[in-house]
């Protein structure tokens, strides 16, 4: 039988990774196809262990032509593409194997996940899709010397499909980059390709310059590649836009990122991966609120943004591992070890986090504590390479009693000799170290276990007594970066050299945190032999590991001149904290004098300005000039300050103008634009309210939910009176003055009781039905695990808004309905078992009329008095006010209509198992209600006006609501797009046994 698929591959000096990469398919492929270009290790003989089919080909420098020539030995129907330095699940595989199947050829090649691991560890994360499958015929070929692609040689387009396979890749491991010197080999195949100027190249160019740290020549290549482009739609494009944007932040072009971003998430905006870009860059620039902000909108959007262009990482554990660095620069630390918590959940990789947690411990917590902390937050069963982690990290912050329990959570540690060690370095036990007899050996041996550090010996050395020990301890060390202190020590040497000093700094900052007073002492007296002003770099240090006072003794000291940003944010804070106002204050100008793009100091100055009454109009300017779309600036500048002085000569005609062109911007489409001219006009006195209610509209459809809800709140914080701005005179809420409204808090779904995410915010004023008693701003969340929509929040007085309230279009029957809800009765009519009807919310009265001439038994019940007075009277029959899950009836119905009704119930759940109580066996129950998955809502987006609807505090999907009927016995029998309300569904279920 022919074999179905075929792994073919092309390898030298492969011999540290082939046989993961064999071992992973072996078995589960139906040959494997193996052809050497040249190794000189023993790949070939591992390669022969699994195939006998391994060739040998001549290298030419073109990946293309290996790859072809290993193909012609395949027999299979199908050809898998792997690299030694890459590996697969087998069950993942196979999966997709049986998957290629059931496609029944309907395409010729398959693009698979390829996961990288890069970094030193593999701790980062990059994605693409390359097309790793394809099907076996002689017209499928590679072209291209390097980065290969596929082609017909009839130049036909080829059909892809995406395929469910993942392959694992290790060869972007910065240590292996280095030894195979992949750099120099691909930047000189790629020199050959680029002759022909094509697109393609320029990218995979810009990929090897940025890599090699030289940004401006990887962004000009970048852009060349963009314009060069054929289309949008290249799988490449987005790699480009997104590696383009790093250039441009590394290069510290913050503005022209920006335009790039915000066009970028226009272009895919279903994926995160430029929002979280978005946030890194406020993060550089020091505007932690800013971006804080952009992390938490993107942890509560995650189940909104289903795309990845380059890493998953940038959707879940990146975004937490800033936020932890954010509350900690904050001083906010549980909220910092929560979201490094956080991180190092979605990669265990992570030891900064797995750090600053530790650190952060320590400042609040006793070792015991810790250890308790660690063992059921952190460990978690986890291997004894991840507990060394630890280990190591808590050793080097001197806590040695966690150290010492936390190792009895791995048998390898248990009775380590060199754990021990450094312990008794530590802890400062140097008469045992003294007189052990191996202790010279075994402190060789701890050099080469990345526990023990050169500093530890030097340490020891230093305090221990003279002895043999000792002077062997002395020769180890002067073959170390150490000697100039063994020798200052031994006052041979007389000097500091300016490449010794960050060795001196480091050696300082271990012995304040292993707290050896005495050694301190000694190197803070050797300042006197540096030929420079080292005042700054040991306050940073004292300041750094907790002592500020100390800190702040030797910044006196310090040559300002050569104080750096930090070192003035470390001054600042000190002088806040001891409530020196002024002086901060006067700092401040200098620092900001001198370093004018740091955002730390706009804000500290505008936030002590306002506190000590200073006038901060021009500085408020500068920094409205410099951060243009910061929601921090704008939230916190007074209102009555100008951002810009073109407004101080400006007509109302001229600013009515500039608010017209962005109004026209955003018909456009061209968000970013009109939101430059919305945060201009927030200055203006006169416009300031309604260009908050529009970036608030922006913010939305950007998907920046809490910020769209904080621009909707401020716009009515500035002018209560903001409805006779933004509505006519006819609309029924022109005159509304908004006020703060008590309200219930929604904090788990109504549906499941779990947590819920923001996923929309709007200023639901602009709808006629709104009702003076709600909070306008509606925030609406979905629930992270059903995806129910539902309202965070509505007024504890809700029955009484609504008993009391009425509108006049519900108080006239519309005949007009007449026919179409004969369609929906007439229905319900075969399937019923009696003639027994009650609608809930019987509104106008059209479903309980039709009903009437259906020869139903109608009851009606609606919450508002007015509507059932008046369809009682209108219809002759028995309508109730009052709340459906309070009503009683002494016999049971045949069929309830809850026609446009559970969208405005606080508990859908128990109104469904109300309408259950009601029924009868076999009872019918017809629900009309918005669709948020509907075709309509889909289209229309945020202009579908049922996001509006203040009433409503519930919205479902057609699978929410099939799961809640399911769960209440419930079998729906049909279901139709609404004739009546466009996006609303109608949905008859039949209650069973």
């Amino acid at each position: 039988m022919k074999p179905f698929i075929s792994l073919c591959m092309i390898v030298r000096d492969e011999s540290k990774v082939l046989r993961k990469c064999l071992e992973s398919v072996t078995g589960v492929v139906d040959e494997i196809i193996i052809v050497d270009t040249g190794s000189e290790d023993n790949t070939k003989e591992i390669a022969k262990e699994y195939t006998c089919n391994v060739f040998d080909y001549k290298w030419d420098n073109s990946f293309a032509n290996a790859r072809n020539y290993a193909s012609t030995y395949a027999k299979g129907e199908w050809i898998l593409v792997l690299d030694a330095d890459e590996y697969v699940d087998r069950e993942n595989l196979h999966e997709a194997i049986e998957e290629i199947k059931q496609k029944n050829n309907n395409y010729e090649v398959f693009s698979v996940n390829v996961v990288n691991y890069t970094g030193a560890t593999g701790e980062v994360i990059i994605e693409h899709k390359p097309t790793r499958i394809y099907r076996n015929y002689i017209g499928l070929k590679f072209y291209r010397s390097i980065h290969e692609q596929l082609r017909n040689q009839d130049k036909s387009d080829i059909t892809y499909g995406l395929s469910s396979l993942k392959v694992y890749h290790t060869g972007y491991l910065t240590k292996v980059v280095q030894e195979k010197n992949k750099r120099s080999r691909n930047m000189s195949l790629l020199q050959e390709e680029l002759k022909y100027g094509r697109a393609f190249d320029f990218f995979n160019l810009g990929n090897e310059l940025r890599q090699s740290g030289e940004y401006q020549d990887a962004l000009e290549a970048y852009i060349n590649a963009y314009d060069k482009k054929d289309n949008t739609s290249l799988d490449w494009v987005p790699f480009c836009l997104f590696y383009m944007t790093e250039c441009l932040i590394d290069l510290a072009r913050f503005d022209e990122a920006l335009k790039v971003i915000v066009d970028a998430e226009n272009l895919y905006n279903n994926t995160v991966d430029f929002t979280y870009l978005k946030g890194l860059m406020f993060l550089i620039q020091k505007r932690y609120d800013d971006a804080k902000g952009v992390f938490l909108d993107i942890i509560y959007n995650r189940m909104e943004t289903d795309g990845i262009i380059i890493s998953s990482d940038y959707k879940s554990y990146l975004p937490n591992r800033r936020l932890g660095f954010i509350f900690e620069q904050e001083g906010n630390y549980e909220e910092a070890i929560k979201y490094y918590i956080n991180a190092l959940n979605y990669n265990k990789l992570c030891l900064d986090s797995l750090y600053r947690i530790l650190i952060l411990m320590k400042k609040f917590h006793s070792e015991s504590e810790m250890v308790h902390f660690f063992s059921q937050n952190i460990i978690n069963n986890k291997g004894t390479n991840f507990i060394k982690k630890i280990l190591i990290l808590a050793l080097n912050q001197g806590l040695t009693e966690f150290s010492k329990l936390i190792s009895y959570y791995s048998e390898d540690f248990k009775s380590n000799s060199i754990i021990n060690t450094k312990i008794d370095i530590i802890d400062g036990n140097y008469k045992t170290l003294t007189l052990d007899k191996n202790l010279i050996s075994n402190l060789k041996l701890a050099l080469n276990s990345s526990i023990v550090e050169t500093v530890d010996l030097f340490i020891l050395y230093l305090e221990m007594d003279v002895s043999e020990n000792r002077i062997n301890l002395e020769e180890i060390l002067r073959d170390t970066d150490l000697r100039f202190l063994i020798d200052l020590f031994n006052q041979q040497l007389s000097e500091i050299e300016a490449n010794n000093l960050d060795v001196y700094f480091y050696v300082m900052q271990k012995c304040i945190i292993f707290n050896k007073l005495n050694i301190i002492d000694w190197l803070v007296g050797l300042k006197k032999f540096s030929n420079v002003n080292i005042d700054r770099e040991i306050a940073n240090v004292f300041f750094s590991n907790g002592y500020e006072e100390l800190g702040i003794e030797f910044y006196e000291h310090a040559d300002e001149n050569y104080l750096n940003e930090d070192d003035y944010n470390q001054i600042v804070e000190w002088l806040i904290k001891q409530e020196n106002y002024e002086e901060a204050y006067r700092i401040l100008i200098n620092a900001n004098t001198r370093f004018e793009n740091d955002f730390r100091f706009y804000k500290l100055l505008i936030t002590i300005g306002k506190k000590l009454n200073k006038d901060i109009k021009n500085i408020s300017k500068k920094a409205l000039e410099l951060f243009k779309e910061s929601e921090w600036l704008y939230s916190n500048i007074p209102n009555n300050i100008q951002s810009n002085t073109q407004f101080d000569n400006k007509s109302t005609g001229s600013l009515v103008e500039l608010f017209n062109k962005a109004n026209a911007l955003c018909k456009q489409n061209k968000d970013l634009e009109a939101t430059e001219i919305y945060l201009e006009l927030t200055a203006s006195k006169e416009f300031s309210a309604v260009s908050y209610f529009k970036l608030g509209e922006i913010f939305n459809r950007s998907g920046q939910v809490m910020a769209s809800k904080k621009y909707h709140l401020k716009a009515f914080e500035m002018d209560p009176n903001l409805t006779q701005k933004i509505l006519n005179p006819d609309h029924p809420a022109h005159n509304y003055i908004f006020n703060n409204v008590d309200e219930h808090i929604v904090d788990c779904c109504p549906l499941c009781d779990n947590q819920g995410s923001p996923f929309s915010s709007y200023n639901a004023v602009t709808s006629i039905d709104f009702l003076e008693g709600f909070n306008p701003i509606r925030l609406w969340m979905r629930c992270d695990v059903c995806h129910h929509l539902y309202a965070n929040s509505y007024p504890k007085n809700l029955g009484e808004i609504l008993s009391r309230s009425s509108f006049d279009f519900n108080l006239n029957t519309n005949t007009n309905l007449f026919p179409i809800i004969g369609n929906i009765v007439s229905k319900f009519k075969e399937l019923s078992p009696g003639n027994r009807m009650l609608e809930v919310g019987v509104g106008a009265g059209e479903m309980s009329a039709v009903a009437k001439e259906f020869l139903f038994d109608v009851t009606g019940i609606d919450i508002r008095p007015v509507y059932a007075e008046n369809i009682s009277k209108l219809l002759n029959i028995p309508v109730y006010s009052v709340d459906f899950h309070e009503y009683q009836a002494e016999n049971l119905f045949d069929v309830i209509c809850m026609g446009d009704v559970i969208e405005h119930i606080i508990d859908p759940v128990s109104s469904i198992e109300k309408a259950s109580s009601l029924l009868n066996r076999n009872g019918v129950l017809w629900i009309s209600t918005p669709n948020f998955e509907s075709a309509f809502s889909l289209v229309t987006k945020d202009k579908d006006p049922m996001w509006r609807i203040i009433e409503h505090l519930n919205y479902f999907s057609f699978r929410s609501l099939k799961k809640l009927l399911e769960k209440c016995n419930f079998k729906i029998v049909d279901y139709k797009v609404s004739s009546h309300y466009n996006g609303s569904m109608e949905v008859t279920a039949v209650k069973l046994d």
